[in-house]
């Protein structure tokens, strides 16, 4: 919630000492932003299941070219998501979405030597 005052928007119910004050049309850029971050929020979360489904996956499949399919998946959602996560300063998510991925790469070079 916010005020308009003599001297620009506010945060809060007045214009007393601690309250945040907003640039003249800053709040519309503030709510576009908050959209923005909270929709590249949405596909973190979307990216992040679905490696997740295909990490899963890849134990449950036999070797050959369905198994390299689902690395590959795996793969693209774990980069995906781990960059949306540094795009978004998220420290401990990156580092998280990157063990898994870290994980599987020697073991399917392993499997399917070049």
């Amino acid at each position: 919630m916010y005020e308009r005052g003599r001297f620009g928007s506010y945060l809060g119910a007045s214009q007393k000492p601690g309250k945040v004050k907003l640039k003249e049309g800053g709040d519309a850029e503030l709510a576009k932003e908050t959209r923005a971050a909270m929709e590249m929020l949405e596909q973190l979360r979307f990216f992040e299941a679905r490696a997740e489904e295909a990490y899963e996956r890849m134990d449950e499949t036999k070797a050959g070219s369905e198994l390299t399919a689902r690395y590959s998946d795996a793969k693209e959602f774990f980069h995906e998501a781990i960059a949306l996560a540094r795009r978004l300063g998220l420290r401990r998510q990156t580092k998280r979405l990157s063990e898994p991925l870290e994980e599987i790469k020697p073991i399917f070079a392993r499997q399917f030597p070049g």
